[in-house]
């Protein structure tokens, strides 16, 4: 079974009869509760296993992980159980090397901020405030599979893009946090994209050796990733949250720096050693303000891009246009002297059979050949406008090629 994921939806489509579901451990100690959501996953295509309380729960998970092929691919986890907290369970999922990389999304009655707090300190990806509708919790399911498949594919990739920004900062290994923090800013200068910024960041921190996340509000859009790829909703929520009370920002284990369009959740800041712990936030502070300003510029360059792009298609169209009103207007201006023409020879024609005194003729004569006369002065005047029509096409000739 393969699952295509989109920004706010998730369908399954059965590619293949032997292709293995995907696996969900959901834990939930009321049984009708429990019942209705295997029903809804299974009816999705998911395979579901299912437990009452904690050690049960751990138990079983145990005996997946240790079989490889059985390993759950995501965990639905209530926080009230009757024999241990949700909390505890994920920090025991986590803690365990061939379960860690599994996401785990928090169903609960339980929808304060110090609670959504406790759930991502404990490392899940989101939490969902119960009563839940089906198909948002099918849209974070999809969320959640979408970025543990990213982080397991970051997982792999990480290592060579640690030894690639590595060379940039092989002579500061050994140099101060403040001289990290000028490489960085340094390098800066010659990053091409918002991906490569937020990933010389991550690389900074990780030389601080600080656990972080990077949050890039810009033109194009929100991004928000940490060094094993992007985050859950969970985090990037309580990022947005944290980053609308101040610059820096103290909440639980965690410390946000914003500043501009640029947020940094930074998980293990060293509080215990007062000196340092005031350095760093210093530090990354004028890292912080230093990526602000890269991003600004890397926006403007996008804008200006997109704006150029904008105004080459607006010239082609508008060239199009005046190249069918000027054919237009050449054909009525051949159509109308060829009919003041034709008038003209069908009236003298018909002078034979209409019986009219030579006066007559004469007078009838002089009309036709009064009003092709100021057909023709009307014609004349009009290439003032086909000169004026050719000036514009070649202009708009021109401004294309310069561009």
């Amino acid at each position: 079974m393969t699952i295509f994921f989109e920004e706010d939806s998730v369908a399954a489509v059965a590619v293949a009869h032997s292709a293995p579901a995907i696996r969900i451990f959901m834990v939930e100690d009321q049984p009708p509760l429990r019942f209705n959501l295997k029903q809804l996953l299974e009816l999705e295509g998911f395979a579901v296993e299912e437990a009452a309380d904690g050690m049960s729960a751990l138990s079983r998970l145990d005996v997946l992980a240790s079989q490889g092929h059985t390993c759950p691919q995501l965990v639905l986890l209530d926080v009230g159980l009757p024999d241990m907290e949700g909390y505890d369970i994920c920090r025991e999922i986590k803690a365990d090397a061939r379960l860690a990389h599994v996401p785990v999304i928090f169903l609960s009655g339980r929808v304060e901020l110090e609670d959504k707090m406790a759930g991502y300190e404990a490392g899940a990806e989101d939490y969902i405030a119960k009563p839940y509708v089906n198909a948002e919790l099918l849209s974070k399911i999809g969320v959640a599979l979408r970025n543990g498949e990213a982080r397991q594919t970051g997982q792999q990739l990480q290592g060579q893009v640690a030894n690639a920004m590595q060379a940039a900062f092989t002579a500061m290994t050994s140099a101060s946090e403040i001289g990290i923090v000028l490489q960085f800013l340094k390098s800066t200068f010659v990053l091409p994209d918002n991906g490569a910024l937020q990933q010389c960041m991550l690389q900074a921190l990780q030389d601080l050796g600080l656990d972080a996340s990077v949050q890039l509000r810009s033109a194009r859009g929100v991004s928000t990733v940490n060094g094993e790829g992007p985050c859950g909703q969970l985090e990037i929520g309580l990022i947005d949250t944290l980053a609308r009370r101040g610059p820096i920002v103290d909440a639980g284990r965690v410390t946000v720096f914003s500043y501009g369009q640029v947020s940094l959740a930074v998980k293990n800041m060293p509080r215990e050693d007062e000196e340092r712990n005031g350095r760093l936030r210093d530090n990354l502070a004028f890292l912080v303000e230093g990526a602000t300003a890269r991003l600004a510029a890397l926006d403007a360059a996008w804008q200006q891009q997109h704006q150029a792009a904008t105004l080459a298609q607006l010239v082609s169209r508008t060239r199009a246009t005046l190249q069918v009103i000027d054919n237009r207007f050449r054909q009525q201006q051949w159509s109308s002297n060829d009919i003041m023409l034709r008038l003209r020879e069908d009236i003298e024609r018909a002078f034979v059979s209409l019986g009219l005194t030579e006066g007559q003729e004469r007078l009838l004569a002089g009309l036709v050949a009064r009003a092709t006369q100021e057909a023709t002065e009307l014609y004349d005047q009009s290439a003032d406008v086909d000169s004026s029509m050719k000036a514009l096409l070649q202009a708009l000739d021109a401004g294309r090629a310069a561009s």
